[in-house]
């Protein structure tokens, strides 16, 4: 016998590949097409290919013995804490049916890693489940990143349209992001660094290469104190630790940051530097900006003597 499985809104115009393995992800790809072509997967009663698209109200029906210990149908882990820090509402800067967008604070990955430690990831899609429309294929997700020490906005899709929409606004240029950074060294004028980036994978660094890929950063100085400068910093492109490695580039890398050749914070520092994601704006979204958390603005400014111009703080 086949079970039957509806596809919804979410899992529109995806193939029905894509869709089967969402829901046996224990078997492999060779395993799948083979089931397909004997006619264990068919789509609405009827063999069908990996690349045939699915709609929604379509029936996708699988062979019983296929999915016996597949974890169809299992829920997520009700797991509410990240190092005994719930997900807090007040993170939450927007929310629709398509988005939902954090202020991530510094200390959390974005998505989970080898450790197994819970993400940000994980408590957005716990967050998101109980009003969410049910999908055969479609998680919640995080649609760019930031670095675990790295505070502010991110965009978390919450439903496949948004995922799409979003996805092609950055390929066409159209998503706009400012962050804020504190600088060792006083800048005294607007840098624009075009240098070609490469990432080293085994090192996890990021260096200018002359074969690398395209990338470009403005840094803007906004307040200079005791050798340090804050600074904007606009991105036309997305590449990993671009902004640390053009930081670095210029002979002012990020205060702190000594992978990138900075002096070391102390202990004592609620992050080990500073780097926020303060403004996105995008046609599918408000204009957003994101406060910096209390503990950091203290800090810089009882310790450095850095204080942040025009927040909300």
């Amino acid at each position: 016998m086949r079970q039957e499985f509806r596809a919804t809104a979410n899992d529109h115009g995806r193939r029905l590949e894509t869709v089967v393995r969402k829901l046996l992800p224990r078997l492999g790809l060779a395993p799948l097409h083979r089931s397909m072509r004997r006619g264990d997967i068919r789509l609405n009663g009827k063999k069908a290919t990996p690349e045939t698209k699915v709609c929604e109200g379509d029936t996708v029906e699988i062979w019983d013995a296929l999915l016996g210990g597949s974890g169809v149908g299992a829920k997520p882990e009700n797991r509410r804490s990240l190092g005994g820090l719930p997900f807090e509402e007040s993170w939450i800067l927007f929310q629709s049916e398509d988005f939902l967008v954090i202020n991530k604070p510094s200390g959390l990955l974005v998505q989970g890693d080898k450790s197994g430690e819970q993400s940000l990831d994980d408590l957005v899609k716990i967050r998101l489940a109980t009003g969410m429309e049910p999908s055969l294929s479609f998680r919640p997700g995080p649609l760019h990143r930031l670095d675990r020490p790295t505070s502010g906005i991110v965009v978390f899709s919450a439903s496949l349209r948004g995922a799409r929409k979003f996805t092609q606004a950055m390929v066409d240029g159209e998503v706009y992001k400012v962050y804020w950074a504190l600088l060792q060294g006083e800048l005294s004028r607007t840098l624009a660094l075009e240098s070609p980036l490469t990432r080293d994978e085994v090192r996890k660094l990021t260096f200018v290469d002359p074969e690398g890929r395209a990338s470009h950063t403005q840094f803007v100085p906004l307040v200079h104190a005791g050798g340090l400068t804050l600074t904007e910093v606009r991105i036309a492109t997305g590449r990993t630790h671009q902004i640390r490695a053009h930081a670095r580039q210029a002979g002012f890398p990020l205060a702190g940051d000594s992978k990138y050749s900075a002096k070391p914070w102390p202990r004592s520092a609620p992050r080990p530097w500073f780097l926020h994601a303060r403004r996105l704006e995008c046609g599918l979204l408000p204009p957003l900006e994101a406060a910096v958390d209390l503990a950091t603005v203290q800090y810089l400014a009882s310790s450095l003597k850095v204080f942040f111009p025009h927040t909300d703080q």
